[in-house]
């Protein structure tokens, strides 16, 4: 099937959130999350900061389009988050969000084409292909407002797939003496390295997706060491002590997305900052649990 022949089955959301630029607004961007990742990996804050960074600096506001006016406004955005105005840095978040379409939309031929290209030139071959060939009638993103069949939105059908919380039954958990020694795990900035090219998948709360991860882990200088340095001792610090959950809640959130499984509603949670941490684990200790 032809792309032009395809194009009335390709639907889309508006992307809300910039790219992280190049150049010196790109390291300061990256130097600061490198900062609120190391304060957290030394306990000395929670992680609603660093979760919420990406977010804040990089709303999308759809007034603003040229490459100039963008670098403008993330560094302006850096320097309120410098001054502590996290206030003021939600509520132009928040009304520039309220200015962003919120439906699926039809995609041009030309935003079709433009997208492939990226996903091309990111390397995203695999994704790319899917992108264009792997469509059809049905099926994709649903919005929360959507009709999911017998009378109910699509909002109502994953709530209805969330249980209520409720205390585990006592009986459940196996009951254990003898516990083998805990042996630290040492993550480094170079498992975060190998790591970093690997990556793969959408953006979490954090507004940062697998490409952007890998923009502020490999291609911002000197920014970037200090970014995996500071991944790598919050990897550390989740590896090898206990943490409060109230620490780490805001990094464990993840945003919740609905697919049309034609029929039927697919809930999918997207994280970030968690799968990098977990995928170096796996690295690293991978070998160990397929040994034992």
């Amino acid at each position: 099937m032809s792309l032009r022949k395809n194009m009335g089955k390709i639907r889309f959301v508006e992307r809300k959130d910039l790219r992280v630029p190049g150049g010196s607004v790109g390291r300061q961007f990256t130097a600061e999350l490198a900062m609120e990742y190391e304060l957290l990996a030394l306990g000395k804050q929670k992680s609603e900061r660093p979760s919420m960074f990406g977010k804040l600096i990089l709303q999308k506001d759809k007034n603003i389009t040229k490459s100039a006016d963008i670098r403008r406004l993330i560094k302006r955005r850096l320097q309120m988050w410098k001054d502590d105005l996290l206030e003021e840095l939600i509520q132009e978040a928040e009304l520039c969000d309220k200015k962003m379409p919120k439906s699926v939309t039809q995609m041009s031929e030309e935003k079709a084409i433009n997208l492939f290209s990226g996903m091309i030139l990111q390397g995203k071959i695999r994704q790319a292909v899917r992108f264009i060939t792997d469509r059809s009638e049905t099926g994709g993103i649903l919005c929360p407002d959507d009709d999911a069949g017998k009378g109910k939105t699509v909002q109502e059908v994953l709530e209805s797939k969330h249980p209520e919380q409720r205390e585990p039954d006592p009986e459940v958990f196996i009951i254990c003496e003898d516990l083998p020694v805990l042996i630290d795990v040492d993550v480094t900035a170079d498992h975060m390295l190998k790591i970093a090219s690997t990556l793969s998948g959408g953006a979490g709360v954090s507004a940062l997706d697998a490409a952007q991860w890998q923009n502020l882990l490999l291609k911002q200088g000197g920014a970037s060491e200090n970014l995996r340095e500071a991944m790598a001792a919050l990897t550390r610090r989740l590896a090898n002590n206990i943490v409060e959950w109230d620490d780490i809640r805001a990094m464990k959130a993840n945003k919740l997305i609905a697919l049309d499984k034609c029929p039927g509603v697919r809930p999918i949670g997207i994280g970030a900052i968690a799968s990098l941490c977990a995928e170096v684990m796996v690295y690293i200790t991978g070998d160990v649990v397929q040994s034992c």
